[in-house]
């Protein structure tokens, strides 16, 4: 499955291209004060080893905006300045270095400001994000909880959406009669149907790039659903330029959320992916046995991630769909009674006894890396280039 991007304009952020025919971008935040040296900039290092590609600082105050300064020197990355109340900070950041200024119309809403930070943001060649959050908009009272408004969750989910579009097109208004279209548009929401709703209406009636996220989605597999259907449902009707997985976690595992879900939307390949059985009563193999060490194998393989990356590869423990969904991988064991077989190219190979399944399918892995994709034309191998990531994590 590969999903048709829309067309939106390009902006450049730094060395990053968000919008136009540019891959949809993964986006991290600090958590850290970043008045905080020492630890924002561990932050800045983890998350690009993570795979970042723009990273995002909050600015409250002279302390952090002295720290950015000097983050500045400290990584190739773009960064982002994210700004809140003050927007004599916006205009500091920009003259600090920033490669992009997020602007929150809920508390920056004066036009002689706006206009100021837009010349600056023009001298600089600086991009700006429009970030409208429901949360920290002046919405009537029945939009703060829109599964429990008067009249019903859905009415009042639209409600809101519409609100949210509307408080962003009355602050393109501003960019716009000055002549500043250097700008993208997020429209974040914590329910998930807000926010989906939100981008379909904006994507309709504008064609700047759109970050996408579901903010406040809170931590653990909950939090990981909300934005893995939130961000993915836009995502495969072609809608989003960049992501951010925003959640109460360490932000390695936002870029690991990230990264997931363009993998499964076939957006994006960063790793090897795994098509495994769930096990039922059929199954006459241990299962996750053979599968914790076909997992712990691959990741001990030469050039993994890398060399790997949107390789298949199935282990499967019965013989309903394992025989299919073995073949159909670019490599595979499909197991029956105390054995299995080895699949390649569609086919399969040898039969192996149940001991030796994960040890033949890594060798097998190792042996074909590369070629299999040569030669099976099912679908584009496209492996995440981390070579484009040397010396960009700071020094």
């Amino acid at each position: 499955m590969t999903c048709r991007k829309r067309t939106s304009r390009p902006v450049q952020v730094g060395s990053l291209i968000i919008g136009g025919s540019a891959p949809v971008s993964v986006q991290g935040m600090t958590k850290t004060k970043t008045a905080d040296l020492w630890n924002t900039l561990n932050q800045i290092r983890s998350l690009c080893d993570a795979g970042a590609e723009i990273i995002r600082l909050a600015i409250r105050d002279q302390d952090d905006l002295t720290a950015f300064k000097s983050l500045r020197k400290k990584t190739a990355l773009p960064l982002v300045a994210d700004i809140h109340f003050r927007s004599g900070l916006a205009l500091a950041a920009i003259k600090a270095g920033a490669d992009k200024i997020r602007l929150n119309p809920g508390n920056i809403k004066n036009p002689e400001e706006l206009k100021k930070i837009i010349r600056e943001a023009k001298k600089g060649n600086v991009a700006i994000r429009i970030g409208v959050n429901s949360g920290s908009l002046n919405f009537p009272p029945h939009y703060a909880s829109p599964h429990r408004g008067e009249g019903g969750g859905e009415g009042d989910e639209s409600a809101l959406a519409r609100a949210m579009v509307s408080a962003a097109e009355n602050y393109l208004q501003i960019f716009e009669a000055e002549d500043f279209r250097n700008l993208i548009v997020s429209l974040k929401s914590s329910s998930v149907r807000t926010a989906i709703l939100a981008n379909r209406i904006f994507r309709q009636r504008f064609d700047y790039p759109l970050h996408l996220g579901i903010t406040e989605s809170g931590r653990g597999n909950l939090s990981l659903v909300k934005s893995a259907i939130g961000i993915g449902s836009l995502l495969e009707e072609g809608i989003g330029d960049t992501i951010r997985v925003s959640l109460s976690e360490p932000p390695e595992k936002e870029i690991e959320a990230g990264r997931q879900i363009l993998q499964a939307l076939g957006l994006r390949y960063f790793y090897p992916e795994i098509i495994s059985c769930p096990t039922c009563g059929r199954c006459q193999v241990n299962l996750f046995g053979i599968l914790e060490k076909v997992e712990a194998g691959l990741k001990g393989l030469p050039g993994y991630p890398r060399d790997y990356a949107g390789l298949k590869v199935a282990v499967m423990g019965c013989e309903v769909n394992g025989p299919g969904e073995a073949a159909a991988a670019d490599i595979g064991i499909a197991a029956g009674r105390k054995s299995g077989f080895l699949f390649a190219k569609g086919k399969a190979v040898v039969k192996i006894r149940e001991e030796e399944l994960p040890s033949v399918l890594l060798k097998e892995i190792f042996k074909r890396r590369g070629l299999i994709h040569q030669t099976r034309g099912r679908h584009e191998w496209r492996p995440y280039n981390l070579n484009s990531l040397r010396g960009r994590c700071g020094k």
